[in-house]
């Protein structure tokens, strides 16, 4: 549904005359407003469907970035645990060492 915003260049222009403004400028000036406001919503507003493409595109791109971050934590805790692993190895291994030189002596 398309909503249109009116603009009454004939209540605008007999309000300018109303004020004391010469009758050619206040037409003029009707004009001009109507085709700046015209330019406005044809270019700079955003109407419900702008939006609404624009939510799916950042929950598009929200969704892209989670999984992202899932893998780089997955493959984080992946290198983690052979680190945790060589360091267990290691120490198991100077514990080993320690007792085996610790019982000789």
């Amino acid at each position: 549904m398309v909503h249109v915003i009116t603009f009454d260049t004939l209540a605008y222009a007999n309000k300018l005359k109303n004020a004391g403004m010469e009758h050619k400028l206040a037409e003029t000036q009707a004009e001009v407003q109507a085709e700046l406001l015209a330019s406005l919503m044809d270019d700079q507003l955003a109407t419900k469907q702008d939006i609404k493409d624009l939510r799916k595109e950042v929950h598009s791109e929200i969704k892209g970035i989670r999984h992202e971050m899932i893998a780089e934590l997955l493959a984080m805790e992946s290198r983690l645990l052979v680190k945790l692993g060589g360091i267990t190895v290691t120490g198991i291994g100077l514990l080993a060492t320690l007792f085996t030189i610790l019982h000789t002596h």
